[in-house]
Parts: structure tokens; sequence; C-alpha cells
């Protein structure tokens, strides 16, 4: 695909790179020489690709393996272009990794609390960053449920009144940052429920607390997210609630810092983000970025503004007609015919990629991106509601990437997000572990319905979307009209796991002249695939030969043609299976799959006591977050437990918490067993973690590794007698 864009393919790319000019650079390169025997700095090759606007062939600069420190983004412009045929590539010289980080080591680290735990290190004042690494594992901004942290809580028009007056003795307590996962815990606020948003403290006197303006006028009175009471309270010393977590006291020049289980601070990796971005290109063409690692860079919001998410970590504005994308940390705008092929992008603070700004023919093919705060691919503007860009993103290829554990802060993102958008092709991805939408085409909500067409989301696997308590969306989701003369489709995707409301494939508002054909979604509970209905319908829809376990479905009003679809399926038939085979990662890039999925989704279940047959222990790993397991009253010991089958290589658990009712005592003091007996008795079982009296944060997941197996059985067990609550278990292996 990527050679009839005009574009080289990998093995054309390489047949070029044999006839063309090198620069070589490394991360300790000086001088002028750009050669193989003298590399130079990277920065020292781009000025050179500058300063020749003579050169007609195809010119190189291979980047030697290593680190290659960015305290702030490289920057493209035109002049960094190459020709039509004569590409300028940035790539990594054979067999070897160039990392361009944007983050700095922080070592010298002191118990500071010995209570507590906590330790300290010194950092430069006025340091910011909002992530921290530790071994390579993200650690938690320092947070604690709202109810704990604040006591009762009132909303009013400036902020809330609470009962917990120690917040007013808190250091610098307009660091504060209230957060809204789903649009906070008052049940009256439906508004909102796939957005995760977060506003700042003003001022706090006594039991009253000013939120920062313009965020909380913009979160409580526009259409959306309209947050009530928050879920819990980050950002301060005295909210180190458990391990894992840190806080930067940025006026002190002071990191602190509770470590995990097993965790020695003098031997550590601690590794903080201090970059805003790392790759920003303007207004360039023909340009390739080939084999590189982006890593560690941060994101802060503006104070005043916070994050007010909308949809897809598009950030509301005062104005209601108008957002702006959440800044990604390598960016691409007003840019043609630019290849970003089998890079890594990770570690990093904001959304991970974009191409905006009205450009086109651009490929981004074979990447792996993971451990994002935002989105993981941004194409095409969403900036304004009501009507497109001038110039819209059109002819772009997102194809063979993996995405996976994007949006991990900011949930409301998607795995891959297109906005106002023409011709763009998203196929053959493998998406996974997303909070909200694993693949979202379109933007405007049916007020510019000639605007876009000949978008395709096809031939991709999109596996556990909507694994939060984010929901409103589906794993392929879709909003806007396309042009009736240039249909768009949805077509020989498969779709694993329950994407909760309203479903698997979701045509929403306005939605029109989309093919939905030949696509296969397996282990949903709720609708396979659901069109609008209402004052804003999905319209002139086909939706056919499509395949599901499930048969619940909404076919939205009488101008959609749905048809000849097998649904309600207990195996697949072939015709499925050939689907399910040939979607996903073609046979260059299958190398770069995930090796962990799910292995708990649909297993024998077993727990101590239920509270009645709507809250067995099959609810807890039925696929659907918003069913769960809850224990009987009077359970002393309860416990939920699963047979695997068969003993398998476990990675990780993830479990999800209730919503509805907040109850603390359900989210603290359990224990995650795993064990070959199904018998957990003392010495047959191997404790694998623990949550302590802290409570997990409300609207949260509580997730941990688990030991090297090989592991048959695993069991959460609660430890202090109180009553038990799980929403869903989702156990990774392979």
């Amino acid at each position: 695909m990527a050679c009839g864009l005009g574009l080289a393919s990998p093995a054309a790319a390489s047949a070029a790179s044999r006839g063309a000019t090198y620069l070589f650079v490394a991360p300790s390169g000086t001088g002028k020489d750009c050669t193989s025997i003298s590399p130079c700095a990277l920065r020292t090759a781009q000025a050179d690709i500058e300063a020749d606007r003579t050169a007609k062939g195809h010119r190189v600069v291979q980047l030697a393996g290593g680190t290659y420190r960015l305290a702030s983004a490289l920057t493209f412009g035109s002049a960094d272009s190459g020709r039509p045929g004569a590409p300028v590539s940035y790539q990594a010289a054979p067999g070897q990794t160039p990392v361009l980080s944007g983050g700095q080591a922080i070592t010298g680290w002191k118990l500071h609390d010995r209570t507590r735990d906590i330790y300290v290190a010194s950092v430069p004042k006025g340091f910011k960053t909002r992530q921290l690494y530790v071994d390579g594992q993200r650690a938690v901004l320092a947070n604690e449920d709202a109810g704990t942290a604040l006591g009762t809580m009132k909303q009013t028009a400036t902020g809330y009144t609470v009962s917990n007056r120690a917040i007013d003795h808190w250091s610098d307590p307009k660091g504060l940052d209230f957060s809204y996962p789903s649009q906070g815990q008052d049940p009256a606020s439906t508004s909102g429920t796939w957005t995760d948003s977060f506003c700042g403290v003003a001022a706090v006197a006594g039991r009253t607390v000013t939120m920062d303006e313009p965020c909380y006028k913009n979160a409580t009175t526009n259409p959306t997210p309209v947050v009530g009471l928050p879920a819990f309270v980050e950002n301060a010393y005295a909210l180190l609630s458990g391990p894992g977590q840190f806080y930067v006291d940025s006026a002190a020049g002071r990191i602190y810092y509770r470590p995990s289980a097993g965790q020695d601070m003098a031997e550590a990796s601690v590794v903080a983000p201090l970059a805003q971005s790392l790759l920003r290109v303007r207004s360039a063409r023909d340009l390739q970025f080939i084999g590189l690692t982006f890593e560690y860079a941060t994101w802060t919001p503006s104070t005043s503004e916070g994050v007010v998410d909308t949809q897809a970590n598009e950030l509301q504005t005062t104005d209601y007609a108008q957002a702006s994308l959440m800044p990604s940390d390598v960016s691409f705008s007003h840019c043609n015919h630019v290849l970003f092929e089998r890079n890594t992008l990770t570690h990093l603070g904001g959304a991970a990629l974009s191409f905006d700004g009205g450009g086109g023919l651009n490929v981004v093919i074979g990447n792996t991106i993971t451990d994002v705060s935002g989105t993981g691919i941004n194409i095409g503007d969403g900036d304004s509601y009501t009507s497109p860009p001038v110039h819209m993103e059109s002819g772009d290829v997102v194809e063979d990437n993996v995405v996976h554990d994007v949006a991990v802060e900011y949930q409301g993102g998607a795995g891959i997000f297109a906005g106002w958008v023409t011709n763009t092709t998203i196929d053959h991805n493998d998406v996974s572990d997303v909070p909200w939408v694993g693949i979202s085409l379109g933007w405007g909500w049916n007020s510019a319905p000639t605007a876009m067409a000949n978008n395709h989301i096809d031939d991709n696997v999109v596996e556990d979307a909507l694994d939060s308590s984010i929901f409103d969306g589906g794993a392929i989701y879709v909003n806007n009209g396309q042009r009736a003369s240039g249909h768009s489709t949805i077509r020989g995707n498969y779709v694993l796991g329950d994407p909760l409301p309203y479903g698997a494939i979701y045509l929403d508002s306005g939605a029109s002249n989309y093919d939905v054909a030949d696509n296969v979604v397996s282990q949903t509970s709720t609708n396979w695939v659901y069109l609008q209905t209402g004052p804003n319908p999905a319209s002139n829809n086909t939706v056919e030969d499509n395949f599901s376990n499930a048969s619940a479905m909404v076919p939205g009003n009488s101008t959609n043609t749905v048809t000849q679809n097998e649904t309600g399926l207990k195996t697949e038939p072939a015709a499925a299976q050939a689907i399910t085979a040939a979607a996903g990662l073609q046979a260059p890039y299958a190398h770069l799959a995930p090796a962990d999925a799910d292995l708990s989704s649909g297993t024998p279940a077993f727990s101590s006591s239920s509270a009645s047959s709507a809250y067995a222990a099959a609810e807890a790993n039925d696929g659907n977050a918003l069913s769960g397991w809850i224990s009987a009253s009077g359970d002393s010991h309860p416990y939920w437990e699963t047979d695997l089958g068969a003993s398998r290589s476990l990675a990780s658990i993830a479990i999800l918490l209730p919503l509805g009712s907040d109850v603390a005592a359900e989210r603290r003091n359990f224990e995650v067993w795993v064990s070959n007996s199904e018998a957990m008795t003392p010495g047959h079982f191997t404790l694998a973690c623990r949550q302590g009296p802290d409570p997990v944060p409300y609207g949260s997941s509580f997730e941990c590794a688990l030991p090297l197996g090989p592991w048959r059985y695993v069991a959460l067990v609660k430890t202090d007698g109180q009553p038990f609550a799980l929403a869903e278990v989702r156990i990774f292996g392979n």
C-alpha cells in the first residue's frame, strides 16, 4: 500500500539506500565530518541537510545505537524536506537501536519517613513532571480516594465544601488536582461517561475549596463532561497513600516516592521525563523516520485549563464549539509524503503520534506504541465540532501498527483516532488494552455530512477495548456522515472482548454511508453492532455478512440495511475463521504482536459466597465490567477464584472495581494468590501481590505483575473480613 502512495516500501527503501548519500551520527558524535569513522551529532547532520538545497538524490542520516538526550524537541520544517523520489531519511544503523530520550535519571535517594516508607531525592527547583518510571515501570502520581481525603463533599458554583478540614493544612494545596474519571462520583451527572478529566485547586480556606478557572466552568457548564463530585484527589505530599506513588515538590526541589514491594532505592533505576515533546515536524515533505525509539516525554497541562476531556482527548476550551487535541510527543503538521516506519514510542506523557493540519499521503506502518498517557495515534483535526477545517488530512495510511496500553493516564483517549479526514486507511493494526475506544473515526456530529468520504477501518484486531470504568463507546466507533459518492468501510475486523455500552461496532450520531461487512465479534455480552437512534441517527448504512457470538444489536432507523449476519454463534464457521486469520498484522510485521492475552475470560469461576444470583462469581470474568461479583453479607472470609483450565505462563492481572455506590472498604486489604492446587490452603499457594489498608482510588483499577509460573488457579482473597466486590478480572499471559 505504501508503494501505491509513492513512498518506498521497506525493500525498495533498502535498495534505494544503496545509492544514497549518507551522514553518520552517534550520541557522542562531534565535529562536522559526519562519516562512519568520525560521526557527528544529530543536529549537525540536520543542519547539513538544511544547508544543501541543491542535493537531488536520496539522503540518509544514519543513527548509531545508544541514547540521544533531548532537553527539548527536535524540530523540522520545510528546509528539512526531501524531493519526490528523493526523500531524506533518518534511520537506525543496521542492527542497532537509537533512542531519542527526554528523560533524566533521578539518583541520590534517601529514606525520608521510615513509618510511611517514603524516600526523597533532590531535583532542581522548578522541576515539573507528571510521570516517573522506576525500573521501567510507570509510577502513579500521589492520590487518594476523594471521600477518604476530603470527607463529605458538596458541589458549589465555584468548587466544593468538604467536611475534612485537614486539607487546609496540607503543603501547597494549590497544587492539588481533583480527578473525574467517567465524570466523577455524582450519579446525577450522566454526561461525560466516556471522558476522564481533572481540574486544579485555586485556593483552600477552611472547608471551602475553590477550583481553577476556566477549567471548572468548562467542566461543569458545557454539555460535556458536566462533572459532579471528584473520584479522587491527587498531587500532594499528604496523598502518598500507597506503594508505587510519587510527588514532586517543585518549589522546594524535592521528589518523593513510596517503593513498591521488592524495590531497593539504592539499586533502582529512576527516570523522570522532562522534555515536553521529542519530535515536532511542520510543513515538511518526503521525510522518513525508520527504526527509532522515542521515549520519556511529559506533558504538563495549563494550571488554569486543566484537562477537560470532551471525547478522545479533545480538550475543551471556553468556546464550546472549539477544542484542541492533547499534544503529541511526536507530531507532524501540514506534512506530505512522510514515512514513519518500525519505530517504538513508549513512556510518554501526552498523546504519542499525530498527523494533522491538512497534509496527506503519509504512511504510519509497523510501529509499536505502548505505555502512553493519552491517545496512541491521532490522524486529522478535531478542533471544531461544527465544521471541518479548510484543509483536511487526506490519504494517510495507518497500517500494521501495534498499539496497546495507551491512554493509561487520560483514560478518555483512543488507541487510534481519526477526526476530520478523507481517503484515510486504518488497516491491519493490532490494538489492545485501551480504557476507551480501540479505533475511532469521524468528527462533527452530523454538522457537515458531505465533508468526509472514502475512509476505511479494515482488517484490524481490536482486543479488550473499554477495559476501565469509562464507558459509552465501542471497540470500533465512528460518527458523522460520509459522502454517499465515496462510501466508507468497516470490514474484515476481528473484535475480541466486551466493549460495554453501546456496541462492539458503534455507529454514533449522524454516521452514514458506511458498509459494515465481514467482521467477527467474539466474546461480547452486549450489542455486537449499535446504530444510533434518536434525533441525530445513523442512516443509510449497510450491515451484512458479519459474525458474532452475541445476538443483541440495535439496527437504527429504516434507512439502514441489516441483513445476512450470523449471530448467536457457539463456534465460528469457516468463513469467520478465515476473517479472523486474515485480520491484524501482516507477515512482515507479525513479530511485533504482543504476546499476552486475557486468559480468564469465561473460565470457570468460584467464590466463597454471592450476594445473589445476579452477583455470581461468573459475573466477574464474563467480559462485562457493568456486571460483577459481590460477596454475601456476613461472609467473614470472602474470596473469588478461577480455574484457567491448565497451567499457563502468566504475566499480570488487572482488576476493575465496581462503580455506583462508593464503598471504600471493598477496595482495600486484599491479596492475589496463584497456585496449581484448587485447594488454596497454606503451603499450596503463592502470594502474588496485595493491596494494603489504603483503598484503590474510586473508578480506578488494581494491576500487578504475577510471579513466574506456570499457574492454573488464581484467587483474590479479602484479608480484613469486610465485603468484597469485583467488576471484572483479567489475567494476562500466553
